[in-house]
């Protein structure tokens, strides 16, 4: 479980980048299928907004997800007896080091 740790967090907003573009690729297919837009500026303005709409869906989706998958790998930590990575995030940086090294050992 210690290697795997940042994992969960890394993978989750992987999924929401993904979740993400997933909407901009749907305003695509609404901009050329559905509405009656056309035209430079209306292309521009559609899709610069529809830009920030997803980025702003996706940082709002990254920062939930990201905050459930850290308390998810604490809890998993926390409950996990013997975990060195939980007990040396809260040491000094020298301490940190002597915990790892001692949990390699074993």
């Amino acid at each position: 479980m210690n290697a795997n740790g940042s994992r969960h967090i890394c993978l989750n907003m992987h999924v929401l980048l993904c979740a993400g573009l997933f909407v901009y690729g749907y305003c695509l297919y609404y901009y050329t299928a559905r509405s009656d837009m056309s035209g430079f500026m209306q292309g521009s303005f559609f899709f610069g907004y529809m830009a920030i709409v997803c980025f702003g869906f996706f940082l709002m989706l990254g920062t939930v997800g990201w905050r459930a998958s850290l308390m998810f790998v604490r809890h998993i930590y926390k409950v996990t007896p013997g975990s060195a990575v939980l007990e040396a995030s809260r040491l000094s940086t020298a301490d940190q080091h002597a915990v790892m090294r001692m949990s390699k050992q074993h």
